[in-house]
């Protein structure tokens, strides 16, 4: 089995994703069925007070997998997902996404390790 590093397909370049206010995809899994996506998603808090982050598993609109976070503000990267796995899809792929209440005031950063 391979493991290949990857950025967060959302993010041009491996840049931080910033947040605008509506839901953002950081991640869309892979296609093949045999992938397997370990996923880390840190955010940062650039504004004066904490704030509500939600992030989205697995597909779009489907709320029952959400997760609710409250990011500390100016405290650096705040770890949301610490490596939890999508599996490929060859139908529908699986996301991830988030979901902020403001622009301008959270990013998202992470990575992807890719198990084929």
């Amino acid at each position: 089995m391979a493991i290949e590093k990857i950025p967060l397909s959302g993010s041009t370049d491996g840049k931080m994703i910033q947040c605008t206010g509506s839901n953002t995809t950081l991640h869309t899994a892979s296609s093949n069925a045999s992938h397997i996506d370990e996923v880390w998603i840190w955010a940062t808090n650039v504004y004066t007070a904490d704030e509500e982050v939600t992030i989205g598993w697995g597909q779009a609109g489907y709320t029952v997998s959400n997760s609710l976070f409250t990011v500390p503000t100016e405290a650096g990267l705040y770890l949301l997902v610490p490596g939890l796995i999508l599996k490929g899809n060859t139908g529908t792929p699986k996301i991830v996404n988030g979901y902020c209440s403001a622009v301008d005031r959270i990013n998202f950063a992470g990575y992807v390790n890719r198990h084929s």
